[in-house]
């Protein structure tokens, strides 16, 4: 299995991160596994870490009223979960996993806690988490304009 600094080093968001950033990275990092179908975060919850997957695969769920709709599939490589970025440090959706699943756990307790006292390595995980959080949230929206577009059909 490779090194998770290995790990953090190749994610693709994660690999252009100055190396003293990815080594504080790994010091707040373990590794982690989820059998298929087991539910990794609920909305609600606290969010206190995130994930990077190494294998396997998960599904983004939007918890509704009457059920629950699959919004999104990750795979290796992805980074799971943002809310921990943001106040109140909830989770807004459930992610469950789809196959067996092996990903680093990144504490971001202790990462918010660090962003505190060190303001540029703050600034670097930002840089390079943000522009996926709004890839993400752009891919949410053009599925939904896609789902109302065929019910207007």
């Amino acid at each position: 299995m490779k090194a998770i600094s290995t790990v953090l080093s190749e994610c693709q968001a994660l690999k252009s991160l100055p190396p003293e950033c990815l080594e504080i990275l790994s010091d707040c990092s373990s590794n982690v596994s989820f059998t298929e179908g087991q539910l990794i975060f609920t909305s609600q919850q606290e969010a206190d870490s995130f994930y990077i997957l190494r294998s396997g695969e998960v599904g983004l769920v939007v918890p509704y009223e009457h059920g629950a709709i699959e919004v999104q599939k990750l795979y290796k490589g992805d980074i799971l979960g943002w809310s921990w970025l943001l106040p109140p440090y909830k989770w807004v959706l459930k992610a469950r996993a789809l196959t067996r699943v092996e990903a680093v756990k990144i504490d971001a307790k202790r990462l918010r806690g660090l962003f505190g006292t060190h303001p540029e390595f703050e600034r670097e995980v930002l840089k390079h988490l943000m522009p996926i959080v709004i890839q993400r949230l752009n891919a949410l929206q053009l599925q939904l304009v896609d789902v109302y577009k065929a019910k207007a059909e």
